[in-house]
């Protein structure tokens, strides 16, 4: 055979090779660029270091809203009756989030937009679990507490606020993804907070893996890492109220982190130092050993939340890098919104109770 034509044959061959290798692995990404395009925009409306002396200075809520005027969150807030009340200004700034997490999910393929809906059952529970606390004891629930989102459509909405007990929010709730956490029964509230919590982040690590999307890996890890700090957290505060052990295992979320294999062994710790000890060499523990030298200063459980959260946030944010196509942009900027949101809680409470400006910025992530 003609060594020119084997050789053009070789080329041949070795190009669509190569055309191959390039469209399986950049395929899956290119969906990503517009919304990535659209994510690097939006970063410039976040909240940076160089803002906060602005914000914490108002005194007043309605100063704070006049403060906010250049960000994302001024368009729910300027919709407010009553600007100087609190729960008003949480809600407001929960719809804003809300609000980035359906303009995200409008953006992106429908892999992500999977994805992104889960991820919409972080405000869905937290309105389940604000209807179930009123109903669980016996009390008048703060409409301004709830709103629309995702599944809890206006219609649902105006039914669980017509509810009585626990069991009519079940049968509100039977036709959704949600109906078999109210065929159970809890003891307390906090169990139920735990059930619905678990549920939430599981169904968002099982529709990643069904989804089969890009980076999938990256963000199960982003979701894990949260599961494990929300664990340590009420570890922490069950060491101060004196739970036993059966109790705490009770409230935790199961995981299969490094940090989850060691749960019984830390509900045992006899003390917060003990428990600190317990999670030596794991990714968490230079946070909570520098929170623990804090705590012992002056006694507030805050200094655990502040370090671990600064991890986890530059945990998710040193991840851009080596992801910076794909869908990981898109949940580590909502990741970065989840601490702004906490951020302007700490804010506007602060400036509500009289805290001075410092006080503030020392409880700010």
């Amino acid at each position: 055979m003609d060594p020119v034509i084997i050789t053009g044959g070789l080329l041949s061959l070795t190009s669509l090779g190569i055309l191959y290798y390039v469209s399986r692995s950049v395929g899956p990404v290119t969906k990503f660029l517009y919304a990535n395009a659209r994510i690097q925009a939006r970063s410039g409306y976040l909240i940076h270091d160089k803002d906060i002396d602005n914000l914490v200075s108002a005194k007043t809520l309605n100063e704070l809203t006049n403060n906010l005027r250049e960000t994302e969150y001024i368009e729910e807030l300027e919709k407010l009756q009553k600007k100087d009340d609190i729960k008003l200004f949480h809600k407001a700034v929960e719809k804003s989030f809300l609000a980035s997490i359906m303009d995200l999910r409008e953006m992106s393929p429908d892999k992500a937009k999977e994805v992104l809906e889960a991820y919409l059952g972080m405000l869905e529970a937290k309105v389940l679990k604000t209807v179930f606390r009123a109903r669980n004891g016996n009390e008048e629930l703060d409409e301004d507490l709830v709103f629309s989102v995702g599944i809890i459509t206006p219609e649902v909405l105006r039914h669980l606020n017509d509810t009585k007990t626990t069991a009519d929010i079940g049968v509100v709730m039977s036709t959704t993804k949600y109906s078999g956490l109210f065929a159970e029964k809890y003891e307390d509230v906090e169990q139920f907070d735990v059930a619905i919590e678990t549920f939430v982040l599981k169904n968002m690590i099982k529709t990643v893996e069904k989804v089969k999307m890009h980076d999938s890996r990256a963000i199960i890890d982003m979701i894990r890492a949260k599961m494990d700090i929300m664990n340590l957290l009420a570890l922490l505060k069950f060491k101060v109220r004196e739970l036993d052990s059966e109790q705490q295992l009770n409230l935790l979320i199961p995981t299969e982190t490094d940090l989850g294999k060691r749960l019984k062994n830390l509900v045992k710790a006899e003390n917060l130092k003990k428990m600190v000890e317990s999670c030596k060499n794991l990714d968490y523990s230079e946070a909570l050993e520098k929170a623990l030298a804090e705590y012992e200063k002056d006694g507030s459980l805050m200094h655990f939340e502040q370090n671990l959260l600064r991890y986890y946030k530059s945990f998710v944010t040193g991840g851009e890098m080596a992801h910076t196509l794909g869908p990981y942009p898109l949940f580590s900027y909502l990741i970065k919104k989840e601490i702004e949101m906490r951020n302007l809680f700490v804010i506007s409470s602060g400036i509500a109770n009289g805290f001075d400006t410092e006080r503030i910025k020392r409880l700010i992530i």
